[in-house]
């Protein structure tokens, strides 16, 4: 959350709900996982040392990577996985992380698109329906406006069928408004 500085943990498997409790917000900058996430590097202890800034008493001895989940422009998020205490550090392993890694941080990227995209749809449909309104406004007065006029005024659309009949414009055809609505500007002259 970078809003607040921190990691919120997301998901998890296997940790205790006091380790759940006590990882649900890790401060960016702070233990492994909060460097990780700065630094933007896979982060990898063989075992609780000093670089655990934060440790619950009685926490199970173990290894672990931290994996930042990252665009080529920022860390999302953070993978971090305990093993088995004095466990070596393994290149396979590490390129299987970074692996799912890139995997999340894929799908983390078309969701935020997403969300922005459908937010975006949301703001142009807003504007679309507020010219709608502008635009039925001016139509009518349009329509006011011509059908109140002294002289005969025939509206045609671009294929030469009628609009708009005024009223002057009605007593000099025979038609109404009604009656030459879409009907072919050459029948009711």
């Amino acid at each position: 959350d970078k809003q607040k500085n921190a990691l919120l943990m997301q998901a998890q498997t296997n940790l205790t709900k006091e380790e759940q409790e006590f990882c649900q917000r890790v401060e960016l900058g702070q233990c492994l996982c909060g460097k990780a996430a700065v630094t933007g590097n896979i982060l990898y202890a063989d075992h609780i040392d000093q670089h655990h800034e934060r440790l619950l008493p009685n926490i199970e001895p173990h290894s672990h990577y931290c994996v930042p989940i990252k665009t080529a422009t920022h860390v999302l998020g953070l993978i971090n996985v305990h093993i088995a205490e004095r466990t070596s550090r393994n290149d396979e392993t590490i390129q299987f992380l970074i692996a799912v890694a890139d995997i999340a941080a894929g799908t983390l990227e078309r969701i935020q698109y997403a969300m922005d995209l459908a937010k975006h749809h949301k703001g142009l449909e807003r504007k679309v329906a507020e010219q709608v309104r502008q635009i039925e406004k001016e139509k009518e007065l349009l329509t006011v406006t011509l059908r109140s006029i002294g002289d005969g005024v025939i509206t045609t659309d671009t294929k030469g069928n009628v609009v708009l009949l005024n009223r002057v414009a009605e007593e000099l055809t025979g038609w109404t408004q009604e009656e030459a609505k879409g009907q072919p500007s050459t029948k009711i002259f």
